[in-house]
Formats: C-alpha cells, sequence, structure tokens
C-alpha cells in the first residue's frame, strides 16, 4: 500500500472507518435487541461474525491498529481521522475516539491532516460535548491553527455549552 498516492490511502482509508463504523453500529443493535431481524439469535451471530471478520486494506485489526501503528502508518492515520470525522455513537465510541485523539497528538501530520482536524476541533467546540472532549482539547494544544483560534475566540462569546467548550478549548490552546 505504501506506493499508492496519499490521496488515494486517504480515500480508502476512510471509505474503512465508514464501513467499519456501520458494522459495529449494526452489531451494537443487534445486541441490544434493535436488529430488524425477525430472528433475534441469527442477527447477533452475523453481526458478531461481521465485526470479527472486518479487516481493513492495510492488514490490520483495529486493535493493532491503535495499539501499534498509528505513529508510523500513513493509512492507519487516516483511518483514525476518518473515524473521528464521521464522529459515531455506539457503546464505547466515545473511549475509541478518545483513544484515537491521544494518539493523533503525536503523529507527525501533514498539512492536510492538520487542516481536517482543526475543522473537526471547531465541530467538537460547537457540537460535541462528549467524555472525549478534553482529548480535543488536548490536540487542540498542539496542532491549533490561526484560523481556529479566531473562530473559537469568536464562539467563546456565545452563551452556553458550545461558548463555554470553545473557552475551554482556548485555555487548553493558551490564549
Amino acid at each position: 500500500m505504501s506506493k499508492l498516492r496519499p490521496e488515494v490511502i486517504a480515500a480508502r482509508s476512510k471509505r474503512e472507518a465508514a464501513e467499519w463504523i456501520k458494522i459495529i453500529q449494526e452489531r451494537y443493535r443487534a445486541f441490544d435487541g434493535r436488529s430488524q431481524c425477525p430472528n433475534e439469535q441469527l442477527a447477533r451471530a452475523h453481526a458478531d461474525a461481521a465485526f470479527h471478520a472486518f479487516k481493513p486494506d492495510f492488514g490490520y485489526d483495529w486493535f493493532s491498529f491503535v495499539a501499534n501503528h498509528i505513529l508510523t502508518d500513513l493509512a492507519m492515520r487516516e483511518f483514525a481521522i476518518g473515524f473521528i470525522e464521521l464522529d459515531p455513537w455506539f457503546f464505547n465510541s466515545g473511549y475509541i475516539k478518545a483513544r484515537f485523539l491521544q494518539r493523533l497528538k503525536r503523529c507527525s501530520l501533514t498539512a492536510i491532516q492538520s487542516s481536517q482536524l482543526n475543522a473537526v476541533l471547531l465541530d467538537a467546540a460547537r457540537n460535541r460535548g462528549g467524555r472525549e472532549y478534553r482529548r480535543y482539547c488536548r490536540l487542540a494544544a498542539i496542532i491549533a491553527n490561526q484560523e481556529l483560534v479566531k473562530e473559537l475566540e469568536e464562539l467563546s462569546l456565545a452563551e452556553g455549552a458550545a461558548g463555554s467548550r470553545a473557552r475551554l478549548m482556548l485555555k487548553a490552546i493558551g490564549r
């Protein structure tokens, strides 16, 4: 995969992140009893098999991805960025996002990746108040650009949760 252009790797990795999110969400629907399948046991078995069979094109399951390879592998970094951009909601998704954010702050990011993550950070300040918000702030302290700071300063003047989150992120950045 290293012979592919970075934009091809990015597109493929983001597609895989979206596919993985769908598999996980279906698995949790099946185990919550909210599956559309009339046979609950069959739905659970099918969803569990799809979850365990999922192997991204880059050849690793997501457990090793989180634990070992995000710092060195472009495809895995793009997978994590795609996952965070999509902002899925399912059981334990906040823990997964927090782990990805923690790892991404130690990566050397391209200008495009930094730009994508700055957009995600602004969206986090506006809309995402989950358990992983502190990790968004810690990432912002490392990769924030002037545009993000300007937007956060404007948002911090607002009342409510978005303004509070913006002030918290600005504090982490050091403004």
